[in-house]
């Protein structure tokens, strides 16, 4: 059988019913190089071989073009941590906030190495180097009041912390994880409570 070129191929393929070709296009090469058309809606014997090789082609692209895809979005994963801090300080008297960084850090710059596992050199990094400057904060209430527990203050803050994250989902965020502790109350010689929630985003 004679061997079509590669632009034949694919005309072959995109016109295997003949449709939108005038009459006297719609034919190709044969085995000895006479003429061959259509018959009917069908190619000749001769088209077959080189149509089917160009569908094989066209699915070994399109199944490379996915994998390229999947392989752009992985490497285009971001993360985005977000902390609720809720006060549990009796009568009301601490601060809670949604705390939301709005500018990144530079973890490397703040890790040291251990060689023999004694030998610290975590000293040489200053604490006001890792600070960063900018961050969004809101105001939430706090678990308790003047009177004691406030359910209302409770649901507030839970309808504040809803908000906040559809608002993250409709920018592109999906939320992953959710990681929450406790520092509670100890009692008179203590007064100090925290209720810290961290939100993991992804986009």
């Amino acid at each position: 059988m004679k061997v079509f070129p590669f632009f034949q191929q694919i005309e072959f393929a995109m016109t295997a019913s003949g449709e939108g070709l005038e009459p006297e296009s719609r034919r190709n090469l044969g085995e000895k190089g006479e003429a061959c058309g259509f018959v009917g809606e069908e190619l000749c014997p001769n088209v077959i071989l080189p149509v089917k090789h160009n569908l094989i082609m066209k699915k070994w692209i399109f199944l490379g073009a996915l994998a390229l895809v999947a392989t752009i979005e992985t490497a285009a994963q971001e993360y985005k941590v977000v902390t609720v801090v809720e006060s549990i300080v009796p009568g009301g008297l601490g601060r809670s906030r949604i705390i939301e960084a709005t500018e990144s850090a530079d973890s490397e710059a703040a890790t040291t190495e251990r060689v023999d596992g004694k030998k610290s050199d975590q000293g040489k990094v200053k604490r006001g180097d890792q600070k960063i400057g900018g961050l969004k904060e809101t105001k939430l209430l706090n678990f308790f009041s003047a009177a004691g527990i406030n359910f209302q203050n409770i649901a507030s803050n839970d309808a504040l912390i809803t908000d906040k994250i559809n608002n993250l989902v409709a920018s592109g965020w999906s939320l992953e994880f959710v990681v929450s502790g406790v520092e509670s109350d100890a009692g008179k010689q203590d007064g100090n409570g925290l209720y810290v929630t961290r939100l993991i985003f992804k986009k």
